[in-house]
């Protein structure tokens, strides 16, 4: 870690209390994976306020943060636990989030610890990871990309899958159907920029689930997830359960209610979502909080009007 990094630190004993559950969650992690020793990063969205999540989701902006929170975890350990809660965002991002953990800094072990949301992009993650920690509260999501869209109303996400279809339509079906003039009208009114970034997109994920397999899961069910989590006109937010993942292929680990490093899990969970919530500056809202054993930052926003959660 740089002699800048401690300068940059959270010291207070609301963050001191958080990393020492870092250090007894490293410790039963790594018994119940079982892995030699192993340390832990965490990315975790504000899911609690519908406005914090319209400010949170994944994008490049969290990538320096991310990479001071992982490279101090990759200084005490070549086994990664990232403990990961989001809505999801930039199709592109769990690729650059792979790459970082992967190649650049070389974990050996790469394991998603789920305490509540990993929906979308970081549904992604989690199936490039070498498998997922889940419990009882865990959700994963279809992951059809999402485009943002800004208009008059505010930023809203669109799905690039939705997108495709509707201008298919658009050209097979209706713009046939109309008079000669109207169809020059509809025509000029459709947003090719839009179509062709949703159409991008999907390819991106599209190839990125198939790398996934042919780099780490040679028994992915590729296909099906396809299918049941891109192409099924699937509600983005709905509930893709640890069972459905792991009935694609993948492993996950799913902790019972009782289990003693559940219990500990959510503690630390609860209490990151606590710092987001309360303690962060005045007039701003904590919207990610990034976090390791001697690193802890979490980014803020201005928020004032209540938006329509991301997908």
């Amino acid at each position: 870690m740089s002699d800048a990094l401690p300068a940059v630190m959270a010291e207070n004993p609301f963050t001191k209390a958080r990393q020492s559950l870092l250090a007894d969650l490293e410790g039963m992690l790594a018994t119940k994976l079982g892995v030699g020793n192993l340390s832990i990063a965490t990315y975790v969205a504000n899911t609690m306020n519908p406005a914090a999540i319209q400010a949170s989701p994944m994008n490049p902006s969290h990538g320096k943060p991310l990479y001071d929170v992982l490279r101090d975890a990759r200084s005490r350990s070549p086994n990664l636990g990232l403990i990961l809660n989001t809505m999801g965002g930039d199709a592109q991002f769990p690729a650059r989030l792979v790459r970082l953990v992967r190649e650049d800094l070389a974990f050996q072990k790469f394991f998603v610890v789920v305490p509540e949301f990993a929906k979308s992009a970081g549904t992604v993650v989690a199936l490039a990871s070498d498998a997922a920690v889940s419990g009882p509260t865990t959700q994963f999501g279809a992951i059809d990309p999402q485009l943002p869209r800004v208009t008059q109303a505010g930023q809203s996400w669109v799905s690039a899958r939705a997108v495709r279809d509707a201008y298919k339509k658009l050209r097979e079906e209706t713009i046939p159907s109309l008079p000669n003039g109207a169809q020059v009208g509809v025509a000029s009114g459709m947003d090719f920029l839009l179509h062709q970034q949703a159409l991008d997109a999907l390819q991106l994920t599209t190839e990125l689930v198939h790398q996934i397999q042919s780099r780490y899961h040679k028994e992915l069910k590729v296909e099906r997830i396809l299918q049941e989590l891109i192409e099924t006109s699937l509600a983005h937010g709905k509930d893709v359960s640890p069972a459905q993942l792991a009935g694609y292929g993948f492993p996950v680990l799913n902790l019972a209610l009782d289990d003693p490093l559940w219990s500990k899990l959510s503690e630390y969970y609860t209490r990151a979502l606590r710092n987001l919530q309360l303690e962060q500056v005045p007039g701003a809202t904590g919207v990610v909080l990034f976090e390791s054993r001697q690193v802890s930052m979490a980014m803020n926003a201005q928020i004032s009007v209540m938006g329509r959660p991301n997908q």
